[in-house]
């Protein structure tokens, strides 16, 4: 395996100098871009990493979302004969569920093709990434409760 973080934060290096010398990390400048093309070319780059790898899944974490240690067996049991695995996990102030959504999932090699760059502004990355991918891919949403996902801050 191999650990990766893509730092989007505007305006300040604080969260990059203070973690970099603990993880292999980057800190890419998206000045002016709206929150939803941050995500976009924080996966974008993370994407095009993976694709130059060796590795067949690629497990995203958003920076906000806390996993258990059974997270990566539980998510690949689930992700056999898929190309992308989601979990859900609770709105971190809304009483309901994020299902489908990038905060803890793993793409294939295959899903990983095809890229998030072309993300609008005002749209939701995953939201649009989705609705590129769908039909043309196998997607599996695990079951709510399999994994005890958390936000920080919650």
């Amino acid at each position: 395996y191999s650990i990766f973080v893509v730092d989007t934060t505007d305006g300040s290096l604080d969260f990059y100098n203070k973690h970099r010398d603990q993880v292999p990390m980057v800190h890419i400048n998206l000045e002016g871009e709206s929150p939803d093309r941050h995500v976009a070319l924080g996966m974008e780059y993370v994407r095009e990493q993976f694709l130059a790898s060796k590795f067949s899944w690629w497990l995203n974490v958003e920076g906000d979302v806390i996993i258990p240690p059974t997270a990566i067996t539980t998510m690949l049991h689930y992700a056999n004969g898929m190309d992308m695995v989601a979990a859900p996990y609770k709105h971190r102030t809304e009483d309901r569920w994020i299902d489908g959504c990038f905060g803890c999932s793993m793409f294939s090699r295959k899903i990983a093709e095809v890229s998030f760059a072309d993300a609008p502004s005002d749209s939701h990355t995953d939201v649009f990434y989705r609705e590129k991918v769908i039909g043309k891919y196998r997607i599996s949403e695990m079951p709510r409760h399999v994994l005890q996902l958390e936000h920080l801050n919650a």
